[in-house]
């Protein structure tokens, strides 16, 4: 997955937000047959809705997580609940915050934006994933 991120991170490859990278890696890492179309669901998702509120890479994650344990709707799913209120709690412990706004103060770089927030919260939703996939 860290490659995968890396290589959607790459600003000279691609311009996504933190959110549209985590689903691009998470689709070529998990095979999830996403087309074109569906990877503009998450550009509202950019910048914590572009206003500083939930942060890509938790909505992003979740949003693969979705993918990933959805049977049929939520009524069926209970690994996908539980990975994603894992997921959430995880990240939460982790990086000290799920809000944009915070993350950006602790965790953006001049050089890399926040490519090690991304870096970080894939290796949570990785962890989370492999779990769940047992």
């Amino acid at each position: 997955m860290q490659k995968a991120l890396r290589k959607y991170w790459d600003k000279t490859n691609y311009n996504l937000s933190c959110s549209e990278t985590v689903l691009y890696a998470a689709n070529e890492v998990y095979n999830l047959g996403l087309n074109e179309n569906s990877f503009k669901m998450m550009a509202p998702f950019s910048g914590g809705m572009f206003e500083g509120e939930t942060c890509g890479v938790v909505t992003g994650g979740i949003a693969v997580i979705g993918i990933l344990f959805t049977k049929n709707s939520k009524a069926d799913s209970p690994e996908m609940i539980a990975a994603t209120k894992e997921f959430k709690q995880r990240f939460l412990d982790e990086l000290k915050s799920r809000d944009c706004t915070p993350l950006k103060e602790m965790y953006e770089d001049p050089s890399c934006g926040c490519g090690n927030l991304i870096y970080a919260g894939g290796k949570i939703l990785e962890e989370v994933i492999v779990k769940y996939t047992k």
